[in-house]
């Protein structure tokens, strides 16, 4: 990577993305308003890109291989809003947040939830993602609608790095993190906006 960054078109820098976070030791996850990749369901991920392709949402379903991939540790940052977003109906959520509960009993991924009345100011910053490495230095992937963007040696890491230090204190341990996680899931059901919608 040059200091400027690679920058390729979003079809593009999804393999690239799955190549080298494949060789990252550690990955951290971000996203304010929605889950990340790595851990939405399929029928999740369709419902947030019904104008791509059949092989669009497969590649990006392929992130959650990272989850079962040797010497790797994972740690998703889930800001509650984004667990709460109403992106399916009752019967999706119930699934996804299901399956965020079978996640986070696995030993390499570390889910933790940022709740509302902690979530600082830094989640304006957007979704983001950092691959640490054991011989080299961390690199930054984010993207917007067109453009997926790495960076490596540029002072812009070092602010996401920080910003993800920042996340991660206010952000609930695992094991309270299940917890509300299970509260939401149990409470679906019973929420009578959710079975008028």
């Amino acid at each position: 990577y040059q200091d400027e960054g690679l920058h390729l078109p979003v079809c593009e820098a999804w393999p690239v993305f799955l190549a080298h976070a494949g060789q990252a030791r550690w990955v951290v996850e971000f996203a304010p308003l929605v889950l990340p990749w790595a851990v939405q369901t399929p029928t999740y991920t369709r419902a947030l890109l019904p104008d791509l392709g059949e092989r669009e949402i497969t590649a990006r379903q392929d992130t959650a291989r990272l989850l079962s991939l040797p010497d790797i540790q994972v740690e998703i940052l889930l800001p509650e809003a984004a667990v709460r977003a109403r992106v399916l109906d009752m019967a999706g959520m119930a699934e996804q947040l299901h399956h965020l509960l079978r996640l986070s009993l696995w030993r390499a991924v570390s889910l933790r939830v940022i709740p509302a009345e902690a979530t600082p100011q830094a989640v304006r910053y957007g979704a983001f993602t950092l691959l640490h490495y054991q011989e080299h230095t961390p690199v930054l992937y984010r993207e917007d609608p067109v453009t997926g963007v790495f960076l490596d040696h540029d002072p812009v890491v070092a602010a996401y790095l920080s910003l993800a230090d920042q996340l991660g204190v206010v952000a609930l341990d695992r094991q309270d993190s299940r917890r509300l996680l299970a509260k939401i899931a149990a409470t679906l059901g019973a929420d009578e906006e959710w079975r008028a919608s």
